[in-house]
């Protein structure tokens, strides 16, 4: 039943440059090595079903969504600040309850060449690494190195990128653990759609994005193919 959402989603093949659900550059919810163009500026919000992408509170897990603002201050570097909500969780001091806060800089230490991926380091939740927060606020840590190579065949295009995500200083991975990676795969006749496949390291998952009016990102997939998943970004160059 679950692959019924595959096989629509592969009917809407159409490549844009997708803006993950996490808040960085990415597939659907993981990273890639790529970057906007220098001076890129990025707002956006997403949907993180239980139990797929969504970190446990108290114990139990929740449906969460996020809120994010991404910069590309340099060629080479990414910045993202981003508050994430726990769904049916109260913010009061009764419940001690406080979104979960995250700094993410990543680093690209390599452009893609015509033999050549690009390369890129990545550390999601930069306070958690340097212990200025503690180990119970870093619900969405991860520390990976990825690579990213497009590939151009006829009138398809091809993004295929890998990487690795492991513990890093005192702060434990938990967004991503050991192997992920995926694809985007789109067609010239339809640049500003484009179709998202993409193994997490704990799930499969798919997804379709839209891109409009060159500024505005909608984005829809599925979590290990059976749950919703949802964001929509404004991105803005100057």
């Amino acid at each position: 039943m679950k692959y019924k959402y595959l096989l629509f989603f592969l009917m809407l093949v159409g490549s844009v440059k997708s803006q993950s659900l996490t808040g960085t550059r990415g597939l659907l919810h993981v990273p890639t090595a790529e970057l906007y163009p220098d001076k890129t500026f990025a707002i956006g919000a997403s949907f993180l079903p239980q139990p797929y992408m969504s970190t446990p509170r108290g114990g139990k897990l929740y449906d969460a969504y996020t809120t994010y603002v991404t910069a590309t201050f340099f060629p080479w570097m990414e910045v993202m600040f981003r508050y994430t909500h726990h769904v049916g969780i109260e913010v009061n001091p009764i419940t001690k309850y406080f979104p979960d806060r995250m700094l993410t800089v990543r680093l690209q230490l390599l452009r893609e060449k015509k033999y050549v991926p690009a390369v890129l380091f990545g550390l999601q939740d930069m306070s958690g690494a340097l212990g200025a927060t503690s180990e119970s606020a870093t619900q969405y840590s991860a520390t990976y190195g990825v690579a990213t190579k497009n590939f151009e065949w006829q009138q398809w295009q091809l993004g295929v990128s890998a990487g690795y995500a492991f513990d890093f200083l005192d702060m434990p991975t938990t967004d991503f653990n050991g192997l992920f990676g995926g694809v985007s795969i789109s067609h010239k006749s339809l640049k500003n759609v484009g179709l998202l496949l993409e193994h997490d390291s704990e799930t499969f998952n798919a997804g379709v994005e839209l891109f409009l009016f060159n500024r505005l990102q909608l984005l829809l997939g599925a979590a290990n193919f059976d749950a919703p998943v949802a964001g929509i970004s404004y991105r803005y160059s100057l």
